[in-house]
């Protein structure tokens, strides 16, 4: 048998935005059950007659779209069903997103160290349909401060707080159930009908990790252009390493830690002066999104560490008793974020 394309084209010519899937009503190729479809033509049947048959529902018509999801469901895993979920996710408030339109054109000429490692891993290993994406994925990380700990994979580029899926995925909505992640990032690739845009999925504010830090409130020390430096901790063995945030009750707190640093420095002439800038809310829940580590440091520059991931509790194990290592729960963190706030 030739392709079922290729008999497709030959019977009914090719018609743009029409799309043709061959199986049952049942069970087809394109994953969905048609329940509510009308058989018009086979052998014996009167085909003027079925379509006659086929009554128009007003009511449907003026009903407001069940499915909102915003790439068409063949850039997407899933069925109708799945997209009906996140739909009512987005319609309750527990998740939102946005389409951020592609803009093509050439990879920047500016890179940080976190999009040249980017840049190295899709020249190695993506193939042509990825790697067109490449401009508009490296602008988009722009937008992220700047991290070098990340996950590899394949398909997906799991990196400072965002999982970016490209090609042909559905969302892993399991990643913001955790203060681990802050977006979900879905990198279609190009095509003719479209759309062609990164849609970005975030957490909505009836989300219960929204609700739960919408009162709390640390400070970070940040540079003067409020970019957040982002330390990296490193354990036994290659490439263990993990990413760690400190963050303070006060900004009295953090100007003292950061005149402790300064007062025992090797060299002062790296030492930058930083300032401590209030994070808040929907901002510190997606600060968290960076780290594996939290040391939480009082005014009394007292220290309490929180791990986030497997990695971190692997680098400090050859620190501390493995024993007293555990993955923190958000109750912890609330806790320990509640404990500082003024």
């Amino acid at each position: 048998m030739p392709p079922i394309q290729k008999l497709v084209r030959q019977a009914f010519g090719v018609f743009p935005d029409v799309r043709y899937y061959h199986g049952s009503q049942e069970e087809n190729s394109s994953g969905i059950a048609f329940g509510e479809s009308v058989r018009i033509w086979q052998e014996g049947t009167d085909w003027k007659g079925n379509l006659s048959s086929i009554k128009e529902d007003r009511q449907a018509n003026a009903r407001p779209r069940a499915d909102t999801v915003p790439l068409r469901i063949e850039q997407t895993e899933g069925d109708l069903t799945d997209r009906r979920k996140l739909t009512e996710l987005m319609k309750n408030g527990t998740l939102r997103w946005r389409l951020i339109p592609y803009e093509g054109g050439s990879v920047p000429d500016e890179l940080n160290e976190m999009q040249a490692r980017v840049l190295h891993v899709a020249n190695c290993s993506w193939g042509r349909r990825s790697k067109a994406l490449l401009p508009d994925i490296l602008r988009y990380l722009r937008t992220r401060f700047e991290c070098s700990i990340w996950n590899d994979s394949s398909s997906d580029l799991d990196m400072a707080g965002v999982i970016l899926q490209l090609g042909y995925s559905t969302p892993q909505l399991g990643a913001l159930e955790t203060p681990t992640h802050a977006r979900i990032v879905i990198a279609p690739h190009i095509s003719r009908r479209g759309p062609n845009a990164l849609w970005e999925i975030e957490r909505g504010d009836a989300h219960p990790l929204e609700v739960a830090f919408a009162h709390r409130e640390c400070y970070v020390l940040c540079d003067t252009d409020k970019r957040l430096s982002i330390g990296t901790e490193v354990g036994s063995g290659w490439g263990n390493e993990a990413a760690f945030l400190e963050l303070f009750p006060t900004s009295q707190a953090a100007l003292k830690w950061q005149d402790y640093l300064f007062s025992n420095a090797d060299s002062q002439d790296d030492f930058r002066d930083n300032l401590p800038i209030l994070f808040r809310g929907r901002q510190l829940l997606d600060l968290l999104s960076y780290a594996d580590i939290i040391d939480f440091i009082d005014e009394d520059l007292n220290c309490i560490s929180h791990y986030l991931t497997p990695r971190a509790t692997r680098v400090r194990a050859a620190h501390e008793s493995e024993n007293t290592l555990k993955i923190a729960s958000v109750e912890e963190l609330l806790a320990g974020i509640k404990s500082g706030v003024r």
